[in-house]
């Protein structure tokens, strides 16, 4: 009687299987709970840690003159700015930042102190135009 059972099992997880799959190969479901209990195929990202740090009043330069007193866009610790990575803060050089509504930078530069960030742009008309914002910023973990 057990092994009635065993293979009648055996059956109906194999019909259920291939009534589950399509002919491309992929596993459809119901999102019932069978199909809650499945792993993912891919692993999800680990979501990063962010500390939140404070709200910072976020300023713009770029390698030019007016803004740097030079003009070869080397930063103060000595690598050469970029423009969607390099920002300017009082926070240890090659601190990873998030800024709310920016995106990811790096502390490459010095320049400006407290709760205030200098976010490097490659043309001094861009700068202008970014203005003063004041945004969010988290230390990336």
């Amino acid at each position: 009687m057990k092994a009635l059972f065993y293979v009648l099992c055996v059956i109906l997880v194999l019909a259920i299987g291939h009534a589950m799959t399509a002919s491309d190969g992929v596993v459809k479901h119901d999102g019932g709970p069978a199909a809650m209990a499945l792993p993912s195929a891919t692993p999800s990202p680990m979501p990063s840690a962010r500390e939140y740090i404070g709200t910072y009043t976020i300023y713009a330069y770029c390698p030019c003159r007016k803004c740097c007193g030079k003009s070869n866009g080397i930063t103060a610790s000595g690598v050469t700015a970029t423009e969607g990575r390099t920002v300017a803060a009082d926070l240890p050089f090659g601190t990873r930042i998030y800024i709310d509504g920016i995106g990811e930078r790096i502390v490459e530069d010095r320049g400006v102190s407290g709760k205030k960030i200098d976010l490097f742009m490659d043309s001094h008309n861009r700068a202008l135009e970014f203005g003063v914002r004041k945004a969010k910023v988290y230390i990336e973990r």
